[in-house]
């Protein structure tokens, strides 16, 4: 069951940061931000952030996949 989960957070992930990811390269352009701002530099912090966290998602997504398709804990090593 463990690994079902793992590979379930793992397509979850995947989903997530390729979404982030692609709203980063690319959407035209990023809306909303800070009022004070000129539209381009919010489109620039926006596209960091949505950038940042699709490449941190698939991070994660990684650890999953070797949670999922590892080696169990606790077996020997080779």
């Amino acid at each position: 069951m463990d690994r079902l989960r793992a590979f379930v957070a793992f397509v979850i992930l995947v989903a997530l940061g390729g979404t982030g990811l692609w709203i980063a390269v690319w959407r035209e352009t990023i809306s909303g931000g800070i009022p004070l701002l000129p539209d381009a530099v919010n489109d620039r912090i926006g596209r960091f952030a949505f950038a940042g966290g699709g490449i941190s998602c698939l991070a994660m997504a990684g650890l999953a996949l070797r949670d999922a398709f590892g080696r169990r804990r606790g077996a020997p090593r080779s």
